[in-house]
């Protein structure tokens, strides 16, 4: 992805290993790979 120079968003939850187990951080990384994917796959800007 960096090499084809499109942006990218690292997340790291500190209460969370390798996987996201709890509930509200699945829903944070749910959200961000849906606007990644609108972004890059779909041509959608996300909102301001």
């Amino acid at each position: 992805i960096q090499a084809n120079e499109v942006p990218v968003e690292y997340l790291v939850f500190p209460d969370e290993g390798h996987g996201f187990r709890k509930k509200q951080n699945r829903i944070t990384a749910s959200d961000a790979y849906v606007r990644f994917l609108d972004t890059y796959l779909k041509g959608e800007s996300g909102p301001d």
